[in-house]
């Protein structure tokens, strides 16, 4: 496989690293994370997902989530902050892979007048967004939508041709849009903490 990232074509196991090993490889170039040997399709990809990469959600979910908008919240301050000094009230949001729609819910309380999309393919996760936050998710992203903000925390390196996909998604932002996007960088440090 290629990486997206850099080109290489060598990669290394770091299942060590996950509590539940799933064959996730890290470019031995840049260290992009993706599963290289796992996958053959896009759709073998997504049923994958929709049922057994995540158990229906738990407390970790929560706590982990929770964890994450404290660093949301330092990010993207100050782009609410530009936006309401504007009078942007009703900015278009669009979110790949939303997991219980915790950001969404955030995002709204920000900014209550927000129109919010997002996209997870785990079929639990969407059930819990809908029925606690009233969130619906799709398992696709809306291409044809301009967005104020598109987001990807921590899914690109789990698409097919996540290159093609992030021009995909930069392609979807308004004349103001700004993309937030996240990937694991920390297996360099995490493979080499004891070298010298």
């Amino acid at each position: 496989m290629r990486c997206p990232a850099c080109n290489g074509t060598e990669w290394k196991n770091v299942d060590q690293y996950r509590v539940k090993p799933e064959g996730m490889s890290a470019c031995q170039n840049c260290f992009f994370v993706s599963y290289p040997k796992k996958y053959k399709t896009e759709e073998e990809i997504k049923e994958y997902y929709r049922k057994e990469y995540r158990q229906p959600p738990t407390a970790a979910n929560l706590f982990s989530g929770e964890r994450k908008l404290y660093y949301h919240e330092v990010i993207l301050k100050p782009l609410i902050e530009e936006w309401k000094a504007q009078g942007l009230t009703k900015p278009v949001v669009g979110e790949v892979g939303s997991a219980i729609g915790m950001f969404l819910n955030w995002m709204k309380i920000k900014m209550p007048e927000a129109e919010i999309h997002g996209t997870e393919l785990t079929t639990s996760f969407r059930r819990v967004a809908f029925h606690e936050f009233g969130i619906q998710l799709n398992e696709e992203f809306d291409f044809t939508r301009r967005y104020d903000l598109v987001v990807s925390y921590h899914v690109l390196e789990h698409q097919l041709d996540p290159d093609i996909m992030l021009a995909r998604y930069a392609h979807t932002l308004s004349e103001r849009g700004v993309m937030y996007l996240s990937t694991p960088v920390w297996f360099r440090e995490a493979t080499n903490f004891v070298q010298a």
